[in-house]
């Protein structure tokens, strides 16, 4: 997910659309905030890799 790398400019942290986004594309339910900055790290550094890539 490309906007894994969009980030709030005042705590640096993902915000819900993102989530409940993710939620919906993948059919997973995110419940923690531990769980959530790993999913979103995890999206973060594929999309990082992708672009790189290319």
């Amino acid at each position: 997910m490309l906007s894994s790398v969009a980030i709030h400019a005042g705590d640096f942290k993902l915000g819900q659309g993102f989530f409940d986004l993710a939620e919906e594309l993948y059919a997973i339910t995110i419940h923690s905030e531990d769980a959530k900055l790993k999913f979103g790290m995890d999206e973060m550094n594929k999309t990082h890799a992708f672009w790189l890539k290319s």
